[in-house]
């Protein structure tokens, strides 16, 4: 009875190790941190990314909740706006640097360039973790390239409002990474998790790839990770629930509609020429989809370091599948090419980061496929790099009467056609 219990407990184990599409033990790596490539890296990203809009370094600006939001309460409320959530969820990451230099006393003319700064050091933190050599990730250099060239508008650089959606992509990465060989570099993952956990929604999506992980492993570091991320997402959750307009449906959801939107926006847009039209790139886009999901599963079965890319396919799908839900009554603004662009750039960056790692070390003939959808990426990525001047909102004079505290409506920011109110200040207004 005890040998067949063995047998039954080795068979359970081995099937829910394949079903966690992640390697159970994976070899420790020796290799020291490669800080001089991720320095070029990040120097190469920047340098790509602000070519795209050079403004952004000549003439910071706010763009959307940067004002209206971070900056306005992190000046009305101090250290209880780091509490406050915006749009159903906790945004810790952006009170945090918002809060640094509002209630540090920065001048006002800088907020903008210092919030973009924000937004920078956010993209360097992914560089850093695609960079590690415990996160296994083979070619980063190229993996870094194709975020600075994915995204064909500024939704994304150079703005501290979206950083959530950049810094999301740490959790497929933190999901197949090594666990940390010491105790501060536990910490720091903790610490970066919690942070991350508590800006944006992703944690709760990235809950169960963590808490399969931990199961898979049964380590303490894996534990304690699939910890953080299920009390940040319980954390979430609770805000989210407590929230009006929680996503409760008044219509069946087209699940027809939310396949060829997402074979449009996230494939289409990726791998099709915009003129090929609406119908073209919503069915050849779900078509190429299938094709890859297919390829991916074949390869996972063969190849133990092809689980990695199910699992970030299974954090692209889940994040495609939050989109749907959030606009499940109205699929219609999904439709618009580049308008709510962020929504799909997570499924984007990390299928071509599962390509990427297919190109470096399949088989020829994989490879020769995964450089031809590298190709064509590159090419609609070409054909869309240099995105169109923002206009000049002249922040240095609605600056200055901030500086003064006075009430302000109507200051214009970015994108085009936003504004956000300044309710003026006592204190700055009896320094004067």
């Amino acid at each position: 009875m005890s040998k067949v219990g063995d047998v039954s407990k080795k068979i359970g184990f081995s099937m829910l190790r394949k079903l966690s599409f992640s390697e159970s033990k994976p070899a420790p790596t020796t290799s020291t941190y490669p800080w001089e490539r991720a320095g070029l890296a990040m120097i190469l990203v920047l340098v790509v990314a602000g070519l795209r809009r050079p403004a952004v370094w000549l003439s910071a600006q706010f763009w959307a909740e940067d004002a209206s939001v971070f900056f306005v309460q992190a000046e009305s409320m101090g250290r209880m706006a780091l509490t406050v959530p915006h749009a159903g969820y906790h945004h810790l990451l952006m009170r945090l640097w918002a809060g640094l230099w509002v209630n540090g006393g920065a001048p006002i003319g800088w907020m903008p360039t210092l919030f973009m700064l924000g937004a920078v050091l956010a993209w360097m933190a992914v560089v850093l973790v695609v960079f590690a050599p415990s996160s296994r990730v083979r070619w980063p250099w190229a993996v870094v390239l194709i975020l600075a060239v994915v995204s064909p508008s500024n939704e994304l650089y150079f703005n501290l409002t979206n950083v959530q959606w950049v810094t999301a992509l740490l959790w497929a990465f933190w999901w197949s990474a090594e666990d940390p060989r010491s105790k501060v570099g536990l910490g720091a993952q903790l610490v970066g998790m919690a942070i991350v956990g508590l800006t944006g929604v992703f944690a709760m999506l990235a809950t169960p790839l963590m808490a399969g992980r931990a199961l898979v492993r049964r380590t303490w570091s894996s534990f304690a990770a699939g910890l953080v991320c299920g009390l940040t997402a319980w954390v979430q959750w609770g805000v989210v629930r407590a929230s009006p307009g929680d996503g409760s449906s008044t219509t069946s959801l087209d699940l027809g509609g939310a396949v060829l939107v997402l074979g449009k926006r996230v494939w289409g847009t990726l791998l099709i020429p915009i003129g090929s039209g609406g119908a073209v790139m919503s069915w050849v886009g779900t078509g190429l989809a299938m094709l890859l999901l297919v390829g991916t599963i074949e390869l996972a079965r063969r190849e133990a370091w092809g689980r990695r890319l199910l699992g970030w396919w299974g954090f692209a799908f889940l994040v495609m599948g939050a989109t749907i839900f959030r606009f499940q009554d109205n699929l219609r603004p999904l439709n618009y090419l580049f308008d709510g662009e962020r929504y799909f750039f997570v499924p984007q960056a990390l299928v071509l980061t599962g390509v990427i790692q297919v190109a470096a070390q399949s088989r020829r003939w994989v490879r020769v496929g995964a450089f031809c959808v590298l190709g064509m990426a590159l090419a609609m990525a070409i054909t869309r790099y240099r995105l169109p001047a923002l206009p000049d909102n002249d922040w240095p004079t609605w600056a200055a009467r901030i500086e003064r505290g006075e009430e302000v409506k109507a200051i214009p920011i970015t994108p085009k056609g936003y504004d956000f109110v300044y309710p003026g200040n006592e204190a700055r207004r009896a320094s004067e």
